[in-house]
């Protein structure tokens, strides 16, 4: 079956089916966590997810900041890769310079701040997808007739986009896209 997957929560995008077989199993890789940990034993490296990609993940980002500090004591020196997607996912919804985007951003900084004073040795890099850029969402899932056009569905990437049409469809995509 053709389907376009999200990979951290491996769902189908248009249907939010929950799939069996994880895309990473036809995908392999090492992580770039344990890369570093493989070639350093001094160095510990971690990982901290949202729930929504790891179930051992936090919910919050309460309880993001506070394992972020519980990781830091666990050994001398640490790499902590965390990944929070507030931030990025409020960008694309209301836009980078909205008053509500700037008060997240204050108060997610506020709460790094006050993480950072409790850490012991580590280097902590938090990222997201790509907020600081202005743009929002358009879901081509919403625009049913658009979707009828095509032959496979879409999976854009902003450095990539496939389109595949249905035969005799060109002119009406073209126009329903305009």
């Amino acid at each position: 079956m053709k389907r376009v997957v999200e990979l951290f929560p491996n769902t189908d995008y248009y249907t939010g089916e929950h799939l069996q077989e994880k895309v990473t199993d036809r995908m392999p890789y090492t992580h770039l966590c344990d890369q570093i940990n493989n070639a350093n034993s001094s160095i510990c490296c971690s990982k901290i997810f949202p729930i929504f990609i790891n179930p051992k993940g936090v919910a919050n980002f309460n309880q993001f900041c506070m394992r972020i500090k519980e990781v830091s004591l666990e050994k001398e020196s640490q790499f902590i890769l965390a990944y929070w997607v507030e931030l990025d996912r409020s960008s694309h919804k209301k836009g980078t310079y909205s008053k509500s985007v700037k008060d997240i951003l204050k108060d997610i900084n506020n709460q790094i701040k006050h993480m950072c004073a409790d850490l012991k040795d580590s280097l902590v890099i938090i990222s997201a997808d790509h907020g600081d850029a202005e743009n929002r969402d358009v879901f081509i899932k919403d625009y049913l007739d658009l979707m009828n056009c095509l032959s496979v569905p879409l999976a854009l990437d902003m450095w990539v986009q496939t389109i595949f049409l249905k035969p005799n469809k060109e002119k009406t995509f073209v126009q329903l896209f305009d």
